[in-house]
């Protein structure tokens, strides 16, 4: 494993770990799985038969929705992932795994799905779903396409985390808030003076309608600020702290959506690996939600020779 892509494990560990993630990467505001994935999922696996496989399965959104008969495998490069999944889906076999390098043999599963991915590993993850895939198997592939919704949102909040990132807001808003609690006035001065000149920038962008992360530790802050009277002061450096641990975080996964998504290039490069697998690719074709003119993702469909 290279060092980049132990730093790719690491961070999904971590992401796991933490609690943070909702089991679908895209959901409603409740929190709950997006209706319209779920129901994909159920149309495109109430028929399935035989072994099934789930790459980069994060918390099983794809085969929880299919039938529980046959062998089930669910891979991820995070175990965190897996014990989450195991623990809430007891029919599902976890894997511990590279999706560019399957620890299974030729030709294993009669179903080879995932969601949100595959991209991630790069083109040899392609080649690796479809040598694993049965003839006259079925695949089904759901992946991050450039221009879609989710594409755009990441590189919205994206672009406001590294402006905050750039103009060190979180550090210099705790400057200003122990300043502050110290009721030191010559540092509360000289701090409140660094975080306004770090809170244009940020502000400006927050105007022009970023929500997400960005909005919740700026919101935030003006509220342990403005009412720190109410606080005490290491649950407020405290949360200050969490905030900007998990805006670093979320740097690095947006980061990764951003760069795994595909394009036209990266598209063709993918169903050529497919192909050479020997795995009849149907035309890649955009998955739109009611009401949405951009894609959600790319469905890539395949079956085995």
């Amino acid at each position: 494993m290279t060092d980049q892509e132990k730093s790719a494990a690491d961070h999904w560990a971590t992401y796991w770990e933490e609690g943070r993630a909702q089991g679908e990467v895209y959901t409603r505001g409740d929190g709950q799985g997006n209706p319209a994935l779920e129901a994909f999922w159920k149309r495109h696996l109430e028929d399935s038969v035989g072994p099934r496989l789930d790459i980069a399965c994060g918390a099983a959104s794809v085969l929880r929705h299919g039938p529980a008969e046959g062998l089930e495998v669910a891979l991820d490069v995070a175990p965190a992932a897996l014990r989450k999944l195991e623990a809430e889906t007891p029919s599902l076999r976890g894997v511990a795994g590279d999706a560019a390098n399957l620890p299974f043999g030729d030709g294993t599963f009669k179903h080879v799905a995932s969601q949100f991915g595959l991209e991630y590993a790069g083109t040899a993850a392609f080649a690796e779903a479809g040598r694993v895939l049965a003839p006259e198997g079925r695949l089904v592939l759901l992946c991050h396409v450039e221009g879609s919704t989710i594409h755009q949102r990441s590189q919205i909040e994206l672009a406001a985390l590294d402006t905050m990132a750039e103009v060190a807001f979180m550090s210099r808003a705790e400057d200003a808030l122990r300043a502050a609690y110290a009721q030191d006035e010559a540092a509360f001065v000289a701090s409140a003076k660094a975080f306004m000149e770090a809170e244009r920038p940020v502000v400006a962008q927050l105007e022009s309608g970023v929500g997400g992360l960005p909005q919740h530790a700026y919101a935030g802050f003006r509220q342990l600020f403005e009412h720190r009277a109410h606080y005490a002061r290491d649950d407020a450096l405290g949360w200050l702290a969490a905030t900007k641990a998990q805006m670093e975080e979320t740097r690095l996964r947006l980061s990764a959506i951003t760069e795994a998504a595909l394009n036209e290039n990266t598209l063709q490069a993918a169903t050529q690996a497919l192909q050479e697998t020997g795995v009849a690719v149907v035309p890649p074709t955009p998955f739109i939600l009611p009401g949405q003119a951009a894609p959600l993702a790319m469905i890539i469909e395949g079956y085995g020779a």
